[in-house]
């Protein structure tokens, strides 16, 4: 008994969408720290797009991700919409 998913074209092209923006993402976090714009610890998490945007396919709107201080593609795995991440991130009031 095989025990394998292969997702259809539509699951695909939404996992290598979000890969995509938590690249994109991700750059944004490295130059906007370099500019000196913001000042914060920020841990990348460049070379794991993979993994929260696959799981995140699987995901229903009712799932709950727990996640640490490496969660930001975690958080956009799941959806969290940009603008309050980098809300939050800046740490404004707007922030999730």
């Amino acid at each position: 008994m095989k025990n394998t998913y292969e997702p259809d074209a539509a699951t695909l092209l939404n996992i290598f969408t979000k890969m995509a923006l938590m690249k994109l993402n991700d750059e944004k976090s490295r130059q906007v720290i370099r500019s000196g714009r913001l000042l914060m610890p920020y841990y990348s998490y460049r070379g794991q797009e993979c993994i929260p945007a696959s799981v995140s396919a699987c995901l229903t709107d009712e799932d709950y991700v727990c996640t640490i201080y490496r969660g930001i593609h975690d958080m956009l795995g799941k959806g969290l919409p940009l603008k309050k991440l980098w809300a939050e991130i800046a740490g404004r009031v707007d922030g999730t």
